[in-house]
């Protein structure tokens, strides 16, 4: 759990009084709002925002949502399905994106190599499986980065696999996970469920990295950042066809980062979606006063 007071200011970024609004972030599964309730009482914040991401389990969001209104919590949801999904069932909800630190536009590569990366835990979940098979049919090496979260399933689907052209690093510190960045050809994201936004996402495209994806779940962020044809493209393994990723492999890296920084650098980020809704939050804490 964050507070924006302890967080965002410390990055000097927020340029609104939050002297009324605290930020609550769950990690992974949704955090009951019961418990944010208490969290909130216990460290005398006036208004909570429960931002939901990670892996979603939408039942569990409505399971755990009854609680919530009339407690005064606010929800947050970091992708516009999402968003969507809860409106439709009754609950007002926030559009509330992360964000992710651009780095210098020098940092980014002109000519990388010719390989692909696959960033996130070894599961089922993130389609590491599906990834493999994505860098064949693209014709390019593959480096797998991430801890291994099921070991069954990394046995049986990702070892055999492995070789001269499918490479796993495991996980790497932040200054080899950069320069993998800086120099692969493009980004694979073959996440089969609700991921709410995908970090990863935006680290990719902040060093200009193209994004080849196959279809997540619904409530995924990933619509919310692919654009097809301009920073990324999704494909179908069940069609021969991969001209829309070969093509996108070839974009522009520079021009596929500044587009990004426009809309998910953290400055951007803040700027577009946080500070109106600590403005909005901030307003109905006076008026509750």
């Amino acid at each position: 759990m964050l507070s924006p007071k302890t967080y965002f200011q410390l990055l000097a970024y927020l340029s609104v009084d939050l002297a009324d609004v605290d930020l609550v972030i769950n990690d992974g599964v949704p955090l009951d709002p019961l418990n944010t309730y208490l969290v909130a009482q216990r460290f005398g914040l006036k208004r909570t925002l429960n931002v939901l991401h990670g892996n979603l389990s939408l039942d569990s969001v409505w399971q755990q949502s009854s609680n919530a209104l009339s407690r005064g919590l606010v929800y947050g949801a970091q992708n516009t399905n999402l968003c969507r999904e809860m409106s439709s069932r009754g609950y007002f909800v926030y559009y509330s994106p992360t964000g992710a630190f651009f780095p210098p536009e020098s940092e980014v590569t002109e000519s990388p190599e010719r390989r692909l990366i696959h960033l996130g835990r070894i599961s089922p979940f993130k389609g590491t499986h599906l990834a493999i098979e994505l860098a064949a049919r693209l014709g390019r090496k593959l480096l797998i980065v991430g801890p291994v979260g099921d070991a069954g399933y990394f046995r049986r689907s990702v070892q055999p696999m492995l070789g001269d052209s499918v490479e796993y690093r495991g996980e790497l510190d932040r200054a080899d996970l950069v320069d993998l960045l800086r120099t692969s050809e493009g980004l694979l994201f073959t996440s089969t469920g609700n991921d709410s936004q995908g970090l990863v996402l935006l680290e990719a495209l902040s060093f200009g990295l193209p994004i080849i994806a196959t279809r997540p779940g619904t409530y995924s962020g990933l619509f919310d950042i692919l654009i097809e044809g301009q920073n990324g493209a999704l494909v179908d393994l069940t069609r021969p066809d991969m001209s829309s990723a070969e093509a996108v492999l070839n974009a522009n890296r520079r021009e596929i980062r500044a587009a990004a920084a426009k809309l998910w650098d953290w400055r951007s980020v803040i700027a577009n979606h946080y500070n109106p809704i600590f403005e909005q939050l901030s307003h109905s804490s006076e008026h509750a006063h």
